[in-house]
């Protein structure tokens, strides 16, 4: 009898070890949530995952990703509006500054930054000057995005301002993200 109950702890104690080693491949991290709640970011290897208290949460996607952006509506230094059409680049470099700050999956975290810089780069500058040299403006939305990105554990990789123009007002109830 006693054997019985030896060889069921054993297998017990086996089955409880084996559930808390997390073999993850090469690239990927995924976020350790610890009863519900972000815990702390694995990576590449074989982890251990406390049984029973951990799960693991998101994967975290470090692949450098590529975003079209509209940025639409914003008053310039001249008091005109602009529209502008936008490509970046970027690519989440601190997964565990990423995984336990953001409550956004990367391109969405990255849409609401970029749209945000290129706001405060169009409050800066006047209309003209944004006409006449679209990659001064692109080049100064890259600078302020990439200390916003680095914030949330990601990088700016590149940004191309394909098309920018003069736009009616936007009233502030319409004002929204493309996010589709």
């Amino acid at each position: 009898m006693g054997s019985v109950i030896f060889a069921f702890l054993l297998v017990a104690a086996m089955v409880i070890a084996l559930r808390s080693l997390k073999r993850l491949p090469a690239g990927e991290h995924r976020v350790v949530e610890r009863l519900g709640r972000p815990f702390q970011v694995i990576g590449p290897g074989v982890n251990f995952v406390a049984p029973f208290i951990d799960r693991l949460g998101p994967r975290i996607d470090t692949a450098e990703q590529e975003v079209e952006l509209n940025v639409r509506g914003y008053d310039t230094a001249g008091g005109q509006h602009a529209a502008a059409l936008c490509l970046f680049r970027f690519r989440v470099s601190n997964p565990s500054t990423f995984g336990l700050t953001s409550l956004l999956d990367p391109v969405n975290q990255a849409r609401v930054l970029a749209n945000q810089a290129f706001a405060n780069v169009f409050q800066r500058r006047s209309l003209a000057e944004i006409l006449a040299d679209p990659g001064a403006a692109g080049d100064a939305a890259l600078q302020e995005l990439d200390g916003m990105m680095a914030a949330s554990g990601m990088e700016v990789v590149k940004v191309e301002v394909m098309h920018i123009e003069q736009s009616a007002a936007v009233p502030e109830d319409e004002e929204e993200d493309d996010l589709d």
